[in-house]
């Protein structure tokens, strides 16, 4: 199992690798879950005021309606773009979790011949 300080080591080099990229990337991660989840709410909503003659009005909870819908049309691309600029150094960090130092520097290094 991966230890504790492993981790926090590894989001410490992709927090230097890219500190916006990953900022970016920890704030749409939970925005792109809750938009398919208030796209249902308003949804009914919605609903619930079409057919309900003393629903309320309906402009103000359409509005919201498309609003959530243009995010969910535009954060899986913010997401892919984001996934792909992260994911070299974030590809550094598997390998350094997964990965011993020494044994990245063994790779690394050439081998020296042995003395004749």
């Amino acid at each position: 199992m991966i230890s504790i300080a492993r981790a926090a080591r590894a989001v410490a080099v992709v927090w230097r690798a890219g500190r916006a990229n990953l900022a970016v990337y920890v704030l749409l991660a939970p925005i792109a879950g809750a938009l398919p989840v208030l796209a249902a709410w308003l949804t009914k909503l919605v609903l619930d005021r079409v057919t309900n003659a003393s629903g309320g009005a309906i402009l103000g909870v359409a509005t919201a309606l498309a609003a959530v819908s243009v995010g969910l049309a535009l954060v899986p691309h913010l997401m892919t773009v984001r996934t792909a600029v992260l994911s070299v150094p974030l590809a550094l960090v598997g390998a350094l979790v997964v990965v011993r130092l020494d044994d990245i520097a063994a790779l690394l290094l050439p081998a020296t011949p042995p003395a004749a």
